[in-house]
């Protein structure tokens, strides 16, 4: 397939998902776009056909923008989804195949688990959102909408960084500086939260 025929699918692909998103801040376009960036970017570092990767990470999330983003098996649901799309485009089999498996296997909670070097990578990706700033904030955003306490949000923030799992040594490389920042703020947030008196200095 040659540059411009890849470009075009893209674009067709992104025009038709686009449409469907809103500028919600958990699963927006937003958080699509810089997943997006994210894989397509490990994969060219990592060797793996990007153009695999960009089309999943596309889609990724299509069955929470449809169903909203308590539905279960979203990642099943949103591979089913793209493939209806994938086949109208005229693509053959196998790439359809590769890029529902990447959207298949890209959830933590749900199985099957990444194994093909395209599927890791778009699993990397979005793990990505859950470390770093963006992804403290997601948690907040979480906190808040199921109207849990600041320490909820601590113990969701301490869980993420202490469960990542990445397994491209791309991804691995990002997460390892973004969770060292967020191990940081999870100490100082702590400390805030259970203030107390006696732990006031006296230069205070």
């Amino acid at each position: 397939m040659n540059k411009n025929s890849i470009t075009s699918i893209i674009n067709h692909v992104e025009k038709i998902v686009k449409k469907d998103y809103s500028g919600e801040l958990h699963h927006g376009w937003a958080h699509l776009n810089r997943v997006r960036n994210y894989a397509v970017y490990i994969a060219e570092k990592e060797g793996a056909d990007a153009f695999i990767v960009e089309l999943a990470a596309l889609m990724h999330d299509i069955a929470k923008i449809k169903y909203g983003s308590t539905v279960k098996n979203h990642a099943k649901k949103g591979a089913l989804m793209a493939g209806i799309i994938l086949e109208k485009l005229d693509l053959d089999n196998n790439t359809i195949k590769k890029v529902c498996s990447c959207i298949n296997t890209h959830s933590r909670r749900e199985p099957p688990k990444p194994k093909t070097l395209e599927e890791k990578c778009l699993f990397d990706a979005d793990g990505l959102e859950l470390v770093g700033t963006v992804g403290i904030l997601r948690t907040a955003l979480y906190a808040a909408y199921y109207d849990k306490t600041w320490n909820d949000m601590l113990r969701k923030v301490g869980s993420r960084i202490s469960k990542a799992k990445f397994y491209t040594s791309t991804g691995k490389k990002i997460a390892k500086k973004r969770i060292k920042f967020v191990k940081k703020f999870y100490e100082k947030m702590e400390l805030e939260l259970n203030w107390k008196k006696e732990n006031k200095k006296k230069k205070d």
